[in-house]
């Protein structure tokens, strides 16, 4: 749970053009989101 504040506090810090593509890995798999998105999948593993 800390790991996942402290990414989401660093993704808040990025500007706008690094915010656009943020890699996330999923299994074994790199996908690409936007920062919003980013926050949202993070906001659902806190629960």
């Amino acid at each position: 749970m800390l790991n996942i504040n402290e990414a989401a506090d660093e993704i808040l810090l990025l500007d706008d053009e690094d915010s656009q593509k943020i890699p996330f890995r999923i299994g074994q798999t790199f996908v690409h989101f936007d920062s919003v998105s980013v926050l949202i999948i993070f906001a659902f593993s806190c629960i």
